[in-house]
């Protein structure tokens, strides 16, 4: 169906971002949607990552996905022309008012692409609203590490910089600032702890969604540690690595939290200025007689708070992304807190790979071991 570009019809992107209730959303949309005003605009998944993808993205070759030894050039460029054509025909296909899409690859593409979508949309929406969810700093960092740990090796403590206030500004200028909307990604601030239940409110639907069971909240501290290990060993994934994931998901213990000092270290481009200061002032603090205390107290809070980065993306959409209070004087510091596997993690290693390591506490496992009887566990599955 052709439709009016002069019709009051909208498409509102939902863009993710990365582990902020993504497919919980996408879900719901597919399953349970039924309103006379809204529908959900899939194109043979529910998830449309891929196809926005294929469509939108001018540098498939740069992405794990499309390997050279499986794709020319002259494949990518068949791909995202098939690619386009079915997401066309699709879009054309939607009749209601209000139509939603969804893909966290939508942040993926670059300035230009994003204005491609545009274009592309626009033939059928008259506007185009985007919704996207950030996770707050420390819990984003922590999970990041994670996901890239499940893959390949990382540096506990390699530095990153979140790019908020050049995204969203492109954001802002390609699809007009009105039409973007920023959201914290706060289950604890949603209804029935749910985010499918805020993204409802955000589009101005009543809510209805179930409360969340929060079952996907990441390894636990044990698990994060065996799989640390493990990499040392083995740094790059073999496909056998989903059954050894799968199985450390089952392995229970404290939840994996960043301590505030490894998270400065990653922050390092934006506190340097910070630490300078702080040792000033500890130092003046010492001369005069006072105690001062920068190192985990309101003061390197309010630090992060006033940081351009985040100072911006809080005074641009009225939330802050800096993580919610909770105890800074603890959690993973060192990579030798990753590599001091417990008592606890070895039993369950046994148990699992049905081995015996005969450790006694002042006779541990070396750790190659533990990474090969890791191994031995994921290609036994």
């Amino acid at each position: 169906m052709n439709h009016d570009v002069d019709s009051p019809r909208t498409l509102i992107m939902h863009g993710g971002m990365h582990k902020t209730g993504t497919s919980a959303i996408q879900k719901f949309l597919h399953e349970e949607l039924d309103h006379p005003k809204f529908e959900y605009l899939t194109v043979g998944k529910v998830n449309s990552s891929l196809i926005v993808l294929e469509c939108f993205h001018r540098r498939l070759a740069q992405l794990p996905h499309y390997p050279a030894e499986q794709f020319t050039n002259n494949d990518l460029v068949r791909l995202g022309e098939k690619a386009r054509k079915r997401f066309i025909r699709r879009m054309r296909e939607t009749t209601k008012e209000n139509v939603v899409l969804s893909a966290e690859s939508f942040t993926l593409l670059d300035r230009d692409e994003c204005a491609d979508f545009l274009d592309v949309v626009s033939e059928s929406f008259s506007t185009v609203k985007l919704v996207l969810y950030v996770r707050p700093v420390r819990e984003r960092i922590e999970s990041a590490f994670q996901q890239k740990l499940k893959r390949r090796l990382v540096e506990l403590d390699r530095r990153i910089k979140p790019n908020f206030k050049q995204r969203i500004s492109e954001y802002d200028q390609i699809f007009g600032r009105e039409n973007v909307t920023v959201r914290c990604f706060d289950p604890s601030a949603f209804a029935g702890g749910n985010v499918v239940n805020d993204f409802l409110e955000t589009l101005g639907l009543p809510i209805h969604a179930k409360n969340e069971s929060h079952a996907n909240v990441g390894l636990s501290l044990p698990a994060v540690q065996l799989l640390y290990v493990y990499r040392q060993q083995f740094n790059v994934a073999i496909p056998e690595d989903t059954n050894l994931i799968q199985r450390l998901e089952t392995l229970e213990g404290d939840s994996f939290r960043m301590h505030q000092d490894l998270l400065d270290r990653i922050l390092m481009d934006r506190i340097e200025r910070f630490t300078r200061i702080r040792t000033w002032l500890e130092k003046l603090g010492t001369w005069v007689g006072i105690d001062v205390h920068l190192k985990h107290g309101p003061l390197h809070r309010l630090f992060l708070r006033s940081n351009d980065n985040y100072r911006w993306l809080e005074k641009r959409t009225g939330i802050s992304v800096v993580s919610h209070a909770r105890d800074e004087s603890s959690g993973v510091n060192t990579e030798e807190d990753l590599v001091s596997i417990p008592d606890d993690s070895l039993n369950w290693l046994q148990q699992q790979a049905e081995i015996d390591f005969q450790f006694v506490p002042q006779e541990r496992p070396d750790l190659t071991v533990i990474a090969e009887n890791l191994r031995k566990l994921a290609l036994s599955i």
